[in-house]
């Protein structure tokens, strides 16, 4: 059973003078590094799952639309170039798994839902976030010993059996201030939350702890 928790507001950085009214604080994030947000007392081993995907790569990019699917979506870039967004497992101990976004190219058929200007991206920005296993469940289960896998921003409790950071999700700015939000479900295995909901967007920060900026590779 998988269960998502967000105890308190994303820590972002606001720069007011471009964004669009839903997605203010969304214009610059804060840059916090992996382990800030995990309590001092517990000396369990903290596993950090990386993401292979490196969301830079699509800065000076522009995305034309997205297709939902059943686990995800996949984004429509210029040219008609198509980028599969998935989530990949990875085992973090005894019944604790975790998903890293991933993206690779994409070039079923597919019924593209066109924005109605394309999203020229300005910059990628990486999500992070708290998972952990605890004894016990909230709600009946078949079986003995039933645990519970929570994701959000933390802090890790106490009585935390096994932790791990994952770097769940990214954020992509485009120039018009707009966002597009991905991310592996905190509650689907191996399926992806994909929104382009500017209203939707810093809800969804929520769960999301740590942020860190994405700089395009080096010229030359």
């Amino acid at each position: 059973m998988r269960q998502t928790t967000s105890d308190a507001r994303c820590k972002l950085l606001c720069c007011l003078q471009r964004a669009s009214p839903p997605c203010k604080r969304l214009a610059q994030m804060a840059v916090v590094g992996p382990g800030a947000g995990i309590a001092n007392w517990t000396n369990m081993k903290i596993n950090t799952f990386v993401s292979q995907f490196d969301g830079s790569t699509l800065v000076g990019r522009e995305v034309m639309g997205y297709s939902p699917d059943r686990y995800g979506a996949s984004l429509l870039l210029e040219r008609g170039e198509g980028l599969s967004l998935s989530a990949e497992e990875h085992s973090a101990g005894r019944w604790f798994e975790v998903f890293t976004l991933q993206a690779e190219a994409d070039s079923c058929e597919r019924a593209w839902i066109l924005f109605p200007e394309p999203l020229l991206v300005d910059s990628s920005v990486s999500l992070w976030r708290n998972e952990w296993l605890e004894e016990g469940a909230a709600l009946p289960t078949l079986g003995a010993n039933p645990k519970t896998q929570h994701a959000g921003r933390g802090p890790v409790p106490e009585g935390a059996t096994a932790a791990a950071q994952v770097q769940a999700g990214l954020i992509l700015h485009g120039s018009n201030g707009h966002v597009i939000f991905a991310a592996a479900s905190a509650t689907s295995p191996f399926a992806v939350d994909v929104s382009v909901d500017q209203q939707e967007i810093p809800k969804l920060l929520d769960d999301f702890e740590m942020i860190e900026i994405g700089t395009p590779p080096p010229v030359g």
